[in-house]
């Protein structure tokens, strides 16, 4: 269309005088904005208690969470931040990702890629561990040189887990 044409020239003008240095620069930070950015997809089957269909989808795996699109049209139906994962298990042929409260079900998957995603996923969980106890023995020498009591200490904690920094 014409209108998607003088948008493509207008961002054409932007970059057209960077050098390859800049242009490569913006090139890795639009991707990186992206929504899949670093997320490792795995095609798979969605099974549906009661049903014999199982529709296609992406499951996507990143250090943030579990992504779940529609395999042909790539829009997300799903998304859940990693910490919400209580269990997960891989069979030869299938893979189940266990919620706990954040899912009324399990969710089954029929994949052969099922001790992939679990070894991806126990990658992502050890770094995380790996960073809580770093950041809990931090806070810990911090409560150890303050002198004056726990109420500094507690000061912080507060500011370490704060998410409002």
């Amino acid at each position: 269309s014409a209108m998607l044409e003088k948008e493509l020239i207008s961002e054409f003008r932007k970059i057209s005088g960077l050098g390859e240095q800049n242009a490569k620069f913006r090139y890795v930070k639009v991707c990186r904005a992206l929504k899949s950015y670093g997320v490792t997809f795995y095609e798979v089957r969605l099974r549906i208690k009661g049903e014999t269909r199982t529709p296609s989808k992406s499951l996507g795996i990143s250090r943030n969470g579990v992504i779940i699109m529609d395999a042909d049209t790539k829009a997300v139906e799903k998304e859940y931040p990693l910490h919400y994962l209580r269990r997960w298990v891989a069979m030869p042929n299938s893979f189940t990702l266990d919620f706990g409260d954040y899912e009324e079900e399990y969710l089954a998957f029929v994949t052969n890629e099922g001790e992939a995603i679990s070894q991806l996923i126990d990658g992502y969980i050890a770094i995380m561990v790996k960073k809580q106890q770093e950041t809990d023995e931090w806070i810990q020498e911090e409560e150890q040189t303050h002198s004056t009591g726990s109420c500094q200490a507690f000061q912080v904690y507060v500011y370490v887990v704060s998410p409002y920094d």
